[in-house]
């Protein structure tokens, strides 16, 4: 994707996430949705680096070829014309966001940019100490069994109960030091004037907090 010609250079070379101009995400985007379309829909999508980002763009164009994300090291591109499509929470697919504090090719910030593209009550984020690499970790693997588990039981209706209650909690870190990442669970829709003159939600806001709370509520089973 790297344009040599756009003075992204990074330590002497260019660099995806410093880059500010791509070339051939389009051939790329349409030789995925071939793929998509011949062999899909799929349980899930992983990407790492510059992958974490193509996946996140797929998943946007494809929101249904996926039942969850895990995008690791991701970032939002720099190229305007890519960088627009990561508008906050457009996708509402259950992802897992794992990035490093030691990450000196993609910041933490740039990270949690992508990460505020899915929508916040399906989402986990796990943070570990190390730079630009997969963690291999025991943390890490426990958080990302217990989202894929709770991810792939998704689906049904929200069930009962007030929203509140504890947030989903991820460990994080190795050694078992680290943070506790938590997502709160979904705001219940606004009310906004009916058709007959009443004060109601939407039934699209209705529907949509729905399954945002099913979503978070198998999470949080998930991630204890």
């Amino acid at each position: 994707w790297e344009d040599v010609n756009d003075n992204g250079y990074d330590g002497g070379r260019v660099r995806a996430s410093t880059s500010r101009l791509y070339t051939g995400v389009d051939e790329t985007l349409q030789r995925l949705d071939e793929v998509c379309d011949r062999e899909g829909p799929f349980d899930g999508v992983l990407g790492f680096s510059q992958g974490a980002t193509v996946a996140a763009l797929l998943c946007m164009r494809r929101p249904h070829a996926f039942r969850f994300a895990v995008l690791i090291s991701g970032f939002v591109p720099h190229d305007p014309r890519w960088a627009a499509h990561f508008q906050p929470e457009v996708v509402a697919l259950p992802s897992l966001h794992c990035f490093g504090e030691a990450d000196r090719s993609v910041p933490e910030e740039r990270s949690r940019l992508l990460a505020s593209s899915f929508a916040s009550a399906a989402s986990v984020q796990h943070v570990h100490a190390g730079g630009h690499a997969i963690p291999s970790d025991a943390a890490f693997r426990t958080a990302a069994k217990d989202f894929v588990a709770a991810a792939m039981a998704g689906g049904g209706g929200a069930g009962g109960g007030a929203v509140g209650g504890a947030d989903v909690k991820i460990k994080e870190g190795t050694g078992g030091g680290g943070r506790t990442i938590r997502t709160p669970p979904p705001v219940a829709p606004d009310a906004s004037s009916d058709a007959s003159g009443g004060v109601a939600p939407s039934a699209e806001a209705e529907a949509k907090f729905e399954r945002d709370y099913a979503t978070w509520r198998l999470l949080a089973r998930g991630a204890h």
